[in-house]
């Protein structure tokens, strides 16, 4: 079990470009708790695994790839494997910094996994790309406020194989919700 309790404590996966970091919560009864932001590749390559029944919660947001050019993976496989965030969870931000390159942000939840957050969105900024794939039965992407795929970016949801989005009561599934910005749902 890793708890961080501090409001404004960070955790930051591949921190500086040309950097590569991973993370890895696995096994029923294993926790992370985080209560500041959890950024997975914030200008490196970062990837993070929860799988075989572990959990992560972060009382803040959960960024994949966040500044322009970054890369982030987040594979959430496995009965009962869950990421709860309280805020908003970005995949593919492109934050800009300088020359825009590519930055390409990953989400995968499969075989029973299960995310959790107010709004999802794949494809935040113009120029990122974001990619959710839900795969299996049971795996669920759960957006309590809104899913979106392209924002501003470009941005791909898909389900498959018995796997859900959750968007319920007044929740809203959003495709292409910004000028010049392309979203797909398959």
């Amino acid at each position: 079990t890793l708890l961080m309790t501090a409001a404004d404590q960070q955790t930051i996966i591949a921190n500086e470009a040309d950097t590569t970091g991973t993370a890895t919560v696995t096994g029923a009864g294993s926790m992370w708790s985080a209560a500041g932001t959890i950024t997975i590749g914030y200008q490196g390559n970062g990837s993070a695994t929860v799988s075989d029944g572990a959990t992560v919660f972060t009382s803040k947001e959960t960024y994949i790839a966040y500044i322009d050019g970054s890369r982030g993976s987040l594979t959430i496989d496995g009965a009962n494997s869950t990421w709860t965030s309280t805020g908003n969870v970005g995949v593919g931000l492109g934050v800009l910094q300088g020359a825009q390159s590519a930055t390409l942000g990953e989400l995968t939840v499969s075989n029973g996994g299960r995310l959790t957050g107010p709004i999802v969105i794949a494809g935040w900024s113009a120029g990122s790309t974001g990619r959710i794939v839900v795969d299996g039965a049971s795996s669920t992407l759960a957006a309590t406020t809104s899913a979106r795929a392209g924002y501003y970016g470009t941005g791909t949801i898909i389900v498959s194989n018995g796997g859900k989005i959750d968007a319920s009561g007044t929740a809203t599934v959003r495709i292409a919700k910004m000028a010049g910005s392309t979203g797909r749902l398959i």
